[in-house]
């Protein structure tokens, strides 16, 4: 079907009707036209108020139950059983909030997870959100200022997870954002410093309204934008679960002096495994949150320091393990490790308070010039490599094994 531009100012317009002589142009055909002012209404319709049927279906969200997210965090994450009962609860009842319509109106499940470093805070939550197939964002709470300063802003946080929903804003709006170092944002009632803390409370302050569920205005930073003529969009952050972990050093203190211990030469602070387990709200705002903040955080949990134990089975038995990942590295060369090799590894992590993250730098460290030392060798040749405690310490070299070469092998190596 041909279509031009009418030139007939006795032509209307077959929508609004309009003549020719009233509009600036007048696309016709054979048994129908149709003027720019029309044209421009049915473009806002279909990209504006979006049409249903054009549009792509957002991923629904399906919810587990709390004892099935459980067993599938128990596969990639050692140990922290408190934890993952805390957010796999957490969890469950906040998309169940945003999907069962009821005229009770439940609030928002967000968490803040207390632990050390190496403990499992950020792989908890990441593993939840591949778990359910939706948007997840990691921010670093030591990067965020206050609005008009240089730095990112807490709105940078819905705008990465913007982008992490492929610019699907329904999908965003039920998301999760991670945000790590909390601690860091803590007043720091005892400094001499009387300069405005941009970093600190103001980024507080900032993250309030998210918390709490609000319309943001987000910039839409990837190239492909969802309207050619659009360089932002509104965010509701109702259904966006946040989850915010810290460290809290030198929490236990403040936990002891709460308990009314006793001070001076002979006080004692006693930081033992599970010290967390008895953190109060009012320890936390003790420590320099401000209590708006931590009212909007109301699952409180924590992750506990990893055992030798819990390190060895940390390198050997989820299904992305240390050593699986780098046996998957040397591959096809089989890679062994001696009990008295993995026992010393998780010493030094232990010594070294690194948690399960320093794990990687210690394999590192001694796998890296194996590897280039197999490298060397001809291709196929390397069948398994053993590391042994002497391998670990720098005493000795690690046993590799060469394949059995048939006669007629070695003679075409040697060719």
């Amino acid at each position: 079907m041909a279509y031009k531009e009418s030139t007939n100012n006795k032509q209307t317009c077959s929508f609004c009707q309009r003549s020719r002589r009233d509009v600036a142009k007048l696309v016709v055909s054979q048994d129908v036209s149709i003027c720019n002012i029309c044209i421009d209404m049915v473009h806002d319709l279909l990209h504006k108020e979006g049409d249903a049927e054009l549009r792509p279906k957002s991923k629904s969200v399906k919810i587990p139950e709390p004892a099935v997210l459980k067993e599938l965090l128990d596969l990639v994450v050692i140990g922290q059983d408190q934890a993952k009962i805390a957010l796999s609860v957490a969890v469950h009842n906040h998309y169940k909030r945003i999907l069962k319509k009821t005229k009770i109106q439940v609030d928002k499940s967000n968490v803040l997870l207390l632990g050390g470093t190496g403990t499992g805070k950020t792989l908890l939550a990441r593993t939840i959100a591949e778990l359910l197939d939706v948007p997840f964002v990691i921010g670093d709470a030591t990067t965020l200022t206050q609005s008009g300063y240089v730095g990112d802003d807490a709105e940078s946080l819905l705008s990465r997870l913007l982008q992490a929903a492929d610019d699907d804003v329904e999908r965003a709006e039920h998301g999760i954002i991670f945000i790590d170092e909390i601690d860091k944002l803590a007043s720091k009632v005892e400094s001499n410093n009387s300069g405005r803390d941009i970093s600190g409370e103001g980024v507080q302050q900032a993250l309030l309204k998210m918390l709490e569920g609000s319309d943001v205005r987000v910039p839409i930073e990837s190239a492909r934008r969802l309207m050619a003529s659009e360089s932002e969009v509104i965010i509701n952050t109702t259904n966006i679960l946040f989850i915010c972990s810290g460290a809290f050093v030198g929490l236990e203190k403040i936990m002891q002096r709460s308990k009314g211990s006793n001070i001076g030469f002979s006080g004692r602070v006693e930081k033992t495994v599970g010290a967390f387990n008895l953190v109060k709200p009012q320890d936390i705002i003790k420590y320099g949150l401000i209590p708006e903040l931590v009212g909007r955080l109301p699952v409180l949990t924590h992750t506990n320091p990893l055992s030798k134990a819990d390190l060895i089975r940390v390198l050997t038995e989820p299904t992305n393990s240390l050593l699986s990942q780098y046996q998957c590295l040397f591959d096809p060369v089989k890679l062994n490790f001696s009990e008295d090799a993995l026992d010393l590894l998780v010493s030094q992590a232990l010594a070294d308070s690194t948690g399960a993250r320093g794990l990687r730098g210690q394999l590192d460290k001694i796998l890296t010039p194996l590897q280039f030392r197999i490298s060397t060798e001809k291709a196929g040749t390397v069948s398994s490599v053993l590391v042994n405690k002497n391998v670990v310490t720098g005493q000795g070299e690690p046993l590799i094994t060469f394949k059995k070469l048939s006669p007629r092998a070695k003679t075409e190596q040697q060719t």
